[in-house]
């Protein structure tokens, strides 16, 4: 199986690596000419590369991985993270302090140049996908749901909310408008996070009559027309329901919202 490229990191004008699926990291060192593959672990997905100096890079992966390199990329050992959360975000303050972000708000800070990471505790659950640092004291942190969040406090931290891009906060699934309907109708949901959405109709029976969505869809406000003509269903009461799945190698939240709709003719 191939691998789909996630991240790139140069050193100087020459020296490059590049991380992807699959465990795949490559290496150039005649300014992207030509690329080597120099790491293959083919059960993690790799995310993110960074240098922390002219020779110190670090990979982040799935399920925790931290890879660092103090030759450019000749030579890899394994760090401990603590966790098994995958990994997404990496900045460095200098070569010493460092920064990790992952899923489910899991944050990681280093003193010791990446030798040693410790998780902060947040109390922030939303994914992180871009860490910044300033000073030892001083984070920005970026979600997938739209948030830029800051400490000034350091260590075991109360993050303060700066900014919240303009995407719901919770999950809704709206009643449907017209609501009874003839011909068709639209049925409206909310979601605050990328997800894996079912939108599916049943009848009274708790029948599956239609599947209306079926995809993974982004943080915001979706419209949906549910049309009877596709489906002439007869005069009656019928059910439109939400699932949504957030989900990583490790956890699993489901929610799940039920509407009443009502046919006449």
């Amino acid at each position: 199986m191939g691998s789909s490229f996630k991240d790139i990191c140069f050193s100087d004008d020459n020296i490059g690596l590049c991380v992807g699926t699959n465990g795949v990291i490559l290496r150039t060192s005649n300014s992207g000419l030509d690329w080597t593959q120099i790491i293959n672990v083919p059960n993690n997905n790799f995310n993110k590369v960074l240098f922390a100096d002219l020779k110190t890079a670090f990979v982040l992966g799935n399920n925790g991985m931290i890879l660092k390199t103090t030759d450019t990329g000749h030579s890899w050992q394994s760090i401990n993270s603590n966790t098994s959360i995958n990994l997404n975000g990496i900045h460095f303050k200098g070569s010493s302090l460092g920064l990790i972000g992952g899923l489910y708000g899991v944050l990681l800070k280093t003193q010791d140049e990446g030798e040693t990471w410790e998780q902060l505790q947040t109390k922030f659950y939303n994914d992180i996908s871009f860490v910044n640092v300033h000073d030892d004291k001083n984070f920005f942190i970026v979600s997938s749901s739209g948030q830029i969040m800051n400490t000034k406090k350091g260590g075991v931290m109360s993050i303060e909310n700066r900014f919240v891009a303009n995407y719901p906060s919770e999950f809704v699934l709206y009643q449907n408008y017209p609501n009874p309907f003839n011909s068709s109708t639209k049925i409206t949901f909310q979601i605050p996070t990328i997800c894996h959405v079912f939108l599916k109709v049943y009848d009274i029976l708790g029948r599956e009559i239609a599947i209306l969505v079926d995809e993974v869809k982004e943080p915001g406000i979706h419209t949906h027309t549910f049309s009877n003509l596709n489906y002439q269903l007869a005069s009656g009461v019928y059910f439109y329901e939400l699932t949504a799945n957030k989900f990583s190698e490790h956890f699993k939240h489901t929610f799940v919202r039920t509407q009443k709709c009502i046919i006449m003719k």
